[in-house]
């Protein structure tokens, strides 16, 4: 295997790996809207509750308070998963920063190679040619 071979096999992996971290920062993102969503949806429903206008019965309105309490609790609780998941978004964000400079690494490591080879091949053309008759140094003179 020569070293554009190589070269090329490095860029196609650090490619793969730059795909799945863009899919796992994307899945980390929908997971964070997801429990940010069911958070405001939470938050919606409990300032929703209000007792209907009239006359109000004591067990309705010890439901509706129920009903706001454990809402109140729920979106409370919702507050460490959404830390995780901005965390853990955060997490896949770097690492999909860290993989898209490892691909550019290797874009150019692979431009370089080719570089290389090309200047080699000239090099060995140049080596390799007949001799070539020179004029002299008096001839050129006259």
């Amino acid at each position: 295997m020569n070293l554009i071979e190589r070269r090329q096999r490095i860029l196609s992996v650090r490619a793969r790996q730059t795909r799945i971290a863009r899919l796992r920062l994307a899945e980390a993102q929908r997971r964070l809207e997801r429990l940010e969503g069911t958070a405001s949806q939470l938050a919606r429903m409990a300032a929703t509750l209000t007792p209907d206008q009239g006359q109000t019965d004591g067990l309705s309105l010890r439901a509706l308070g129920e009903l706001g309490e454990r809402l109140g609790t729920a979106s409370h609780q919702m507050r460490a998963p959404i830390a995780d998941a901005l965390d853990a978004r955060d997490l896949k964000l770097a690492d999909n920063i860290r993989a898209e400079r490892q691909e550019s690494t290797a874009e150019k490591m692979a431009d370089r190679a080719a570089r290389q080879v090309e200047h080699q091949r000239d090099l060995r053309a140049d080596a390799n040619r007949p001799f070539r008759p020179r004029g002299s140094v008096l001839e050129s003179e006259i």
